[in-house]
């Protein structure tokens, strides 16, 4: 009971002297002489994600207030300029915003949009058009009305409690604002002129010294993007490229080890933090499919009452290349789906699956993959079917269902282990798994390949063998 009555005797601590340790230095901010993109190279991606920043205000700068009302015209709801003009006027985008940060030292301004690959360098153009139109020219009266009315309407709601009060009094002190700051805060922010907006906006919207990040398919909007502003080039690790790097290539060719998969059906218990939260079956079946040898996986999981998967995989036999992925199930009571059919080197279909904060993202697909890609639901079938051995590590370009796009995954041996579960005791190989969906570590045994036990990594769940 941590913290409970009786936890330390009565002045225990009453002899500590002493004072905090001083923080650390920031890190200092780079400098920067010109506004530059920062891409990075994400092959065949479907859209492009985009945030166009720069250092802005300190706490305590008065400015705060017309910098409030400057950024709630530019980007701050679905009435702004940047939502109504990249989305309702254009199309380009579920929606386009804008927000800054103001901690104890420096904050930090950004602008946000996920667009369509084919409109990454027009809908960037006029978010940065818009950037550069809120530093120059001052904001219509109306624009400036609508944003007092919407935010001083708004702030009761924001402090309606005990704690959301304590909450803004205690941010207010931590940042060092004036003691009656909350309490003046709607007249102070009601007291903005027109002429203070465009003071603030031209002094901190360092429009000409932004860093822009745009995460997308560099070989389709790279073009695009130079004719902005010069472009750096990274791999989603972070590795430096060149143009000449985002040359399409094909997947690595793995020589599959397709005689050690065998008919039947592995039975598995998830566990979490070592307690069986779960189970999954993973049979499979040699059939005829449109007329080529191919294996039938029937895959099937439950993991307590907010996980129901059923999913159907078939692949051809020789290479291991996808042929048709069926999968249905819920998550966390939400339905969701996959259906994804390859075929003459496209995939096409739709998919319904959890995306970021839980929430379903829907996915229309029809595009082209490169011979030797395979899908992200038949990675335990590769896994066993790769050729292991001491040190060997291999490429593998992932087809994502649920985002639509490849990715470069890596396997790689980082040794061998003994695993008991309850189907008994492997000699297994360790195989680090990085790059797909989630990252995860496979124990595959040496004898009779099968995945013995399977961790998520940094999460305590597990799925172990029972019986095969």
């Amino acid at each position: 009971n941590f913290g409970g009555p009786g936890f330390l005797p009565s002045g225990a601590l009453g002899g500590w002297s002493g004072a905090p340790p001083a923080p650390a230095a920031a890190p200092a901010i780079p400098a920067r002489a010109r506004t530059e993109i920062l891409l990075v190279h994400k092959p065949g991606a479907v859209q492009s994600n985009i945030i166009a920043g720069f250092p802005f205000i300190t706490p305590r700068d008065p400015s705060i207030y017309a910098l409030t009302l400057a950024n709630g015209i530019l980007g701050g709801g679905s009435d702004a300029r940047l939502f109504m003009i990249l989305r309702e006027a254009k199309g380009w985008t579920y929606g386009a915003y804008s927000s800054f940060s103001r901690p104890l030292g420096v904050g930090a301004f950004q602008a946000t949009a996920e667009v369509r690959t084919p409109v990454t360098d027009s809908a960037l153009g006029e978010m940065v058009r818009q950037l550069q139109r809120i530093r120059t020219e001052a904001p219509a009266d109306s624009e400036i009305t609508n944003a007092k009315n919407y935010r001083i309407g708004r702030f009761p709601l924001d402090i309606e409690t005990a704690d959301q009060i304590a909450g803004r009094v205690a941010n207010a002190r931590l940042l060092g604002l004036p003691g009656d700051y909350v309490l003046r805060y709607r007249e102070r922010l009601a007291a903005v002129t027109r002429a203070q907006i465009g003071i603030a906006a031209r002094r901190y919207f360092t429009t000409d010294r932004m860093i822009i990040v745009v995460v997308g398919d560099g070989t389709k909007i790279l073009e695009g993007l130079k004719r902005i502003a010069p472009v750096r080039i990274v791999s989603p690790e972070g590795t430096a490229m060149t143009e000449a790097d985002l040359a399409p290539r094909g997947a690595s060719r793995v020589a599959y080890a397709t005689g050690v998969l065998r008919p039947g059906t592995a039975q598995y218990r998830v566990t979490f933090q070592g307690n069986a939260i779960g189970a999954e079956s993973r049979s499979y079946a040699r059939i005829q499919d449109g007329g080529r040898d191919a294996w039938q996986v029937i895959t099937h999981t439950q993991i307590a009452t907010f996980i129901l998967q059923d999913d159907t995989t078939i692949v051809d036999a020789a290479s291991l290349a996808p042929i048709r992925v069926r999968q249905g199930g819920q998550f966390q009571g939400q339905e969701t789906m996959v259906r994804l059919d390859y075929e003459g080197g496209r995939v096409r279909g739709a998919t319904r699956t959890p995306g970021p904060g839980g929430a379903l993202q829907r996915l229309t697909i029809d595009t082209t993959v490169a011979p030797g890609v395979i899908d992200d639901n038949e990675l335990p079938t590769v896994a066993v079917a790769i050729p292991w051995a001491t040190g060997a590590r291999f490429t593998l370009d992932v087809f994502s269902g649920g985002k639509g796009v490849v990715q470069q995954a890596t396997a790689s041996v980082v040794g061998e282990e003994s695993v008991t579960t309850p189907a008994g005791t492997f000699l297994c190989w360790k195989i680090d798994f990085q790059g797909a969906e989630q990252n995860v570590t496979f124990y595959i045994a040496k004898e009779n390949p099968v995945i013995v036990k399977l961790e998520i990594q940094g999460q305590p769940v597990a799925f172990e063998l029972i019986s095969r």
